[in-house]
């Protein structure tokens, strides 16, 4: 995944069965779960559990580009 200079990642939300392995490439980023933010860079990896309220977003001035695998069924329910 790419998230290029300006633009914003992926709104708040949770999956009800999925668990996320996030592995970062490059940039500079931050991680949201369950209200705590974590601060990430290349080669930082983070695990997300299933019903993890999360969204990640670019802190950099380049683009943030990350590996992420996860579990199926890939549900995406965003929180509003």
């Amino acid at each position: 995944v790419t998230i290029p200079p300006g633009a914003s990642g992926p709104k708040l939300h949770y999956h009800t069965q999925r668990e996320s392995w996030i592995l970062i490439l490059s940039g500079k980023g931050e991680e949201t779960v369950d209200g705590n933010t974590y601060p990430l860079q290349a080669n930082d990896s983070i695990f997300i559990l299933a019903n993890e309220k999360h969204t990640i977003k670019k802190t950099g001035q380049t683009e943030l580009k990350f590996l992420e695998i996860f579990t199926l069924p890939s549900d995406f329910i965003v929180v509003e």
